[in-house]
């Protein structure tokens, strides 16, 4: 049960106070770096559908195409200052705090916040402000309402379960967006930040190759409608679209397993959907470097899927690496362009089965998904298939043919959402 007034804020000695990134390092357990954002660019222009973005940032540290980058979003100023006009027993901004019992208690729930940072650090970097508040933060509000049909409302959403899920679908709101719906409620500083969850950081796969100071994303930028016709955007992503060049952005380095065969000569096809073209950019940067090396470069395969035709992400780049030289096919399947039928991923590569299945069980090349869970499903029973149709193989030995190339590095995936 919740109980009012269990927190309260204590000062910690200056020589304890803790610097924010030395407190998400703690909290994440990465070593973090400010990334400093050099370009951005829109990657289509296609109004109706959501952006996507290629944004460069410097990176001080050592990767390889196929890493991640995981960024720890920041709440926007405007939410902090609004919260902070509806929070009472603020302590000064700018001393080193922790959040403590107001009394010793037994069944006191532990928090995370990190002690020895500011107010003003844990309200921008640590505290989830976008998160729908939980039935405990609605009743915390309910004992701060002074109306007593916010009170009524506040309770009635703590306490039944049905209406809260109703509410928590159709409203969407963040803590501010809840808080100025019910704007006789204000609520102790203290007792709030306690309730509150922390911020996830945001994972992306490398764009990029690793050989300068440097490391590039694409980015897709959530936008959605709430089911009441609100517009949001992501916390992050929405950020992203405010950044301008020169702005830093806490971010650290995630190795990863996903990389390119030692072999150069190898043959590579490469899967993907949506931002899921990010670590391929990155392999083909790498891969020109190296026929710039003089080395002898396998062949590249790209099958990509979009909506429509303006979203044929970094096409003008890959038409390029033709004519520098390098052998790469690329086929785009295009799901919603008016006047041709719909067309998936999964639905090339069924359609060039006898090509892959050569390239990839003949030729030693090695396979390639990004992109989300439900299109490696797909394009997984897809691949199985080509195994069953070329290579003669009952559903048994495909199935352990497809295991044995993961474990051997010859299939690939990096998936999200």
């Amino acid at each position: 049960g919740l109980l009012v007034n269990k927190y309260k804020w204590t000062k910690v000695e200056e020589s304890e106070r803790v610097s924010y990134m030395e407190a998400l390092e703690k909290h994440h357990g990465y070593e973090i770096h400010n990334l400093e954002m050099r370009r951005k660019v829109h990657l289509h222009n296609e109004t109706d559908e959501p952006k996507t973005l290629q944004i460069d940032w410097s990176f001080p540290g050592e990767y390889e195409s196929g890493d991640h980058i995981s960024i720890c979003p920041e709440n926007s100023q405007e939410n902090i200052n609004f919260l902070l006009s509806r929070m009472t027993s603020i302590p000064p901004m700018n001393i080193p705090l922790q959040l403590t019992l107001a009394e010793e208690c037994e069944f006191a729930a532990t928090h995370d916040l990190p002690s020895g940072t500011t107010l003003m650090e844990m309200l921008i970097h640590f505290v989830d402000l976008s998160s729908v508040p939980s039935q405990d933060v609605l009743k915390l509000f309910s004992t701060c309402a002074i109306d007593s049909k916010e009170k009524e409302r506040l309770t009635n959403l703590s306490e039944n379960e049905e209406a809260y899920q109703t509410w928590r679908k159709d409203a969407m709101k963040g803590i501010c967006g809840t808080l100025e719906d019910f704007p006789s409620v204000t609520v102790d500083s203290a007792q709030l930040l306690s309730q509150l969850p922390l911020m996830r950081r945001r994972t992306f796969s490398v764009a990029s190759s690793g050989t300068e100071n440097k490391v590039t994303l694409v980015v897709g930028i959530v936008g959605y409608h709430t089911p009441n016709g609100e517009p949001k955007e992501g916390l992050l992503t929405g950020h992203f679209l405010k950044m301008s060049p020169g702005s830093v952005i806490p971010g650290f380095l995630r190795k990863a397993d996903y990389r390119l065969p030692e072999d150069m000569s190898r043959p590579v096809i490469m899967i993907g959907a949506g931002t899921g073209i990010a670590p391929f950019k990155g392999f083909w940067m790498k891969r020109l470097a190296q026929k710039q090396e003089g080395h002898e470069i396998g062949k590249i395969m790209l099958y990509f899927g979009c909506r429509k035709r303006n979203m044929e992400l970094l096409k003008t780049e890959t038409d390029q690496l033709r004519k520098m030289g390098i052998d790469f096919e690329r086929r785009d399947a295009l799901s919603r362009e008016k006047g041709e039928p719909r067309q998936y991923v999964q639905d090339l590569v069924r359609e060039d089965g006898e090509k892959i299945y050569k390239t990839w069980m003949e030729e030693d090349g090695v396979i390639f998904i990004c992109g989300k869970v439900a299109m490696a499903e797909e394009v997984g029973q897809v691949l199985r298939n080509i195994l069953e149709v070329y290579g003669k193989m009952d559903k048994e030995e495909a199935t352990q043919v497809m295991k044995n190339k993961k474990s051997q590095g010859s299939y690939q995936l990096d998936l999200f959402g």
